[in-house]
């Protein structure tokens, strides 16, 4: 089963609580991907990669060996590591999302006969 569809499951089953930690783990962790090949060519040879676990406090970053003699290689680095930077603020939005959610769903169950 899917972390999704435990979450989902969670919810079915009335626990709010329960589902809301499931789901805000894996909202602090992100990866990102930036690549050279063409989006049908998988897996590539070419990339940059960065995995984000906030709740861990880890981050992971791999170079490909090819990228790194590639010509577009800097400029690949650069716009790879503004995303990374972005990746924190985005996490925390969706956290602050899935908390909203969460509480109103639980708001509203809490008016149910």
């Amino acid at each position: 089963m899917s972390i999704l569809e435990e979450i989902k499951a969670k919810i079915k089953a009335g626990e709010i609580n329960e589902a809301m930690s499931m789901a805000i783990s894996e909202a602090l962790k992100l990866e990102i991907v930036t690549s050279l090949s063409e989006v049908e060519q998988q897996p590539s040879t070419n990339y940059l990669r960065t995995l984000i676990n906030l709740l861990g406090n880890e981050m992971e970053y791999q170079v490909s060996e090819p990228l790194i003699s590639n010509s577009a290689y800097n400029y690949v680095k650069q716009v790879h590591f503004e995303q990374v930077e972005q990746g924190n603020e985005r996490i925390l939005k969706n956290v602050e999302s899935l908390q909203k959610m969460f509480s109103m769903m639980n708001d509203n169950l809490s008016e149910l006969p």
